[in-house]
């Protein structure tokens, strides 16, 4: 079991390192080579670990999901509704130094899935998991009368698709132009659209 525990957080190790590699020098500069050089190991000690560098990406990138999940779950607790859906996305608007380097490894991994089935179908995985999560935050945001009930069966999934599109494009654009999305921005915009949610029904003229 130790030996095992040692594995473990070396791949971890390495893990960790890979995506910092990424996240600094970009995907089609990070190799088995220049990540071997980085964690302090052998090029060929690499192999134990990982089959090549596609199954290390893959391996970075679900690391850094992980521990997105890890900070959603705490920053979740006890909470729910609004506050739950809330505290759930600010966990992924990209407005800090860490959660900014992380989206710079998740974009590239994006731009791999468009011609990559395995990658696309982890994506998939992942924002799947990530909408069930919203539509139950809002589900609970109606019981607690937070909210007004959906009108139609496909107003929840809409405002979630919405919410989805928001916090992708804001790991896009947070890297390629700071400048303008900056945090305050970032978080300016979600609080609108979550304030939307919210607001009261306009009874429609007869």
């Amino acid at each position: 079991m130790a030996s095992r525990g040692r594995k473990d957080e070396r791949r971890d190790k390495i893990l960790e390192c890979t995506w910092k590699l990424i996240a600094r020098d970009g995907l089609a500069a990070t190799n088995m080579r220049a990540l071997a050089k980085e964690a302090g190991y052998a090029n060929g000690a690499l192999a134990y670990y990982f089959e090549g560098k596609d199954d290390l990406v893959r391996a970075a990138y679900e690391y850094v999901l992980q521990q997105t999940t890890l900070r959603m779950a705490a920053a979740t607790h006890g909470l729910r509704g609004l506050a739950a859906l809330r505290a759930f996305c600010n966990e992924i608007v990209p407005d800090d130094e860490l959660k900014l380097l992380e989206a710079r490894v998740v974009v590239p991994f994006w731009s791999t899935a468009i011609t990559d089935a395995k990658f696309s179908e982890l994506f998939e995985r992942d924002m799947q998991s990530w909408r069930k999560q919203m539509r139950r935050y809002l589900s609970e945001a109606v019981a607690l009368e937070e909210i007004p009930a959906p009108e139609r069966v496909a107003e929840h999934a809409e405002a979630v698709e919405a919410l989805v599109s928001l916090l992708a494009g804001m790991q896009v654009l947070a890297t390629l132009t700071p400048k303008q999305h900056t945090p305050r921005m970032m978080r300016t915009l979600l609080a609108g659209l979550l304030a939307r949610l919210s607001e009261p029904r306009v009874a429609e003229a007869e």
